[in-house]
C-alpha cells in the first residue's frame, strides 16, 4: 500500500523547493517486486545480498524513487528529480552527473527494529545500455537529534534527513541529503529531493 501521496519537489540543482501532492500509483508488492527483479538483473554487486535480506525482514521500510523514460516508467518526473549531484563520484562515476542521466533508481531500506539499513542506487547515463549499480550498508544504528535524522553508511557516506516525526523516526515522504566523511571533514554531496515511503 502507498502510505504517502505528498512528495517535495526540488529544482535539480538548486536551492529552490516547491510542495506539489501526486500518487506515482506503485503499490508495495510492485515496489519489492521491481527491487527483486533488480536485485537477480544486478549479479555480484558489493552488498546487494545485504540489501535482499533487509528487503524481507516484516518490520522494514523502502523509501523508494524511480524514473526510467526509456522503458516507459516516468514515475517520479525526470532522472535528475530522483537524484541531484554535480557528478557521481561516490557511485563510481566521476564522469557523470545527474543532468547525464537517462535512468535512476533509489531505494532506502529501513529496520528500526534492528537498526540497520541499506542505500541502493541504480542509474544509466544518457547513450548507454549498462546500469551502474551500488549498495551501502549502515556502520551504525540511526540518530535522531534535534529533529535531523542522521545515520553512518560504509565508504564513509552519510545520510541526514529533517522529514521525521515528533517521535524521531522518519516520516512517510523524505528528502535525503548526502555527505562524505574524509580526513578534513564533512562534505556535501547532493541529494535524493524525495523518496516515498512503503512498509512490508
Amino acid at each position: 500500500m502507498l502510505i504517502a501521496i505528498v512528495c517535495l519537489v526540488t529544482s535539480s540543482l538548486g536551492c529552490s523547493t516547491r510542495w506539489r501532492e501526486g500518487d506515482d500509483g506503485l503499490t508495495s508488492d510492485e515496489v519489492l517486486e521491481s527491487l527483486q527483479k533488480l536485485r537477480a538483473d544486478s549479479g555480484a554487486v558489493a552488498g546487494m545480498a545485504e540489501f535482499a535480506q533487509l528487503l524481507e525482514v516484516p518490520t522494514s521500510r523502502v523509501f523508494f524513487a524511480f524514473s526510467d523514460p526509456k522503458k516507459e516508467q516516468i514515475k517520479m518526473g525526470k532522472p535528475w528529480n530522483v537524484m541531484s549531484f554535480l557528478d557521481l563520484s561516490f557511485l563510481g562515476r566521476s564522469d557523470v552527473g545527474s543532468l547525464d542521466l537517462a535512468a535512476a533508481l533509489v531505494a532506502f531500506v529501513e529496520d528500526d527494529a534492528s537498526g540497520t539499513s541499506t542505500l541502493l542506487v541504480d542509474f544509466a547515463a544518457e547513450g548507454e545500455t549498462e546500469y551502474t549499480t551500488k549498495v551501502f550498508i549502515s556502520s551504525a544504528r540511526a540518530e535522531t537529534k534535534d529533529k535531523i535524522y542522521r545515520i553512518q553508511m560504509s565508504d564513509g557516506l552519510i545520510l541526514e534527513s529533517q522529514d521525521v516525526d515528533n517521535d524521531g523516526a522518519l516520516k512517510n515522504v523524505i528528502q535525503l541529503k548526502v555527505y562524505f566523511e574524509g580526513p578534513e571533514g564533512e562534505e556535501y554531496l547532493g541529494k535524493f529531493p524525495t523518496l516515498v515511503g512503503y512498509s512490508n
